[in-house]
């Protein structure tokens, strides 16, 4: 991971400790999503659908 400004193992972290947690690690990713931004858009959005779909009823 290339995230100089917060380690992804802090994220690692969080995922171990919350309940349902989802965690996609973005190889050669930095912090503002500079190199994938369509890749992090599509992740997100499918995220939300899915999220709001399961929330709906």
């Amino acid at each position: 991971m290339a995230d100089v400004v917060v380690p992804y193992t802090y994220a690692q972290r969080y995922h171990d400790v919350l309940k349902n947690s989802e965690l996609i690690l973005i190889p050669g990713e930095n912090h503002t999503y500079n190199f994938s931004p369509d890749y992090v858009v599509e992740i997100v959005s499918e995220w939300l659908v899915k999220y709001l779909i399961k929330n709906e009823s």
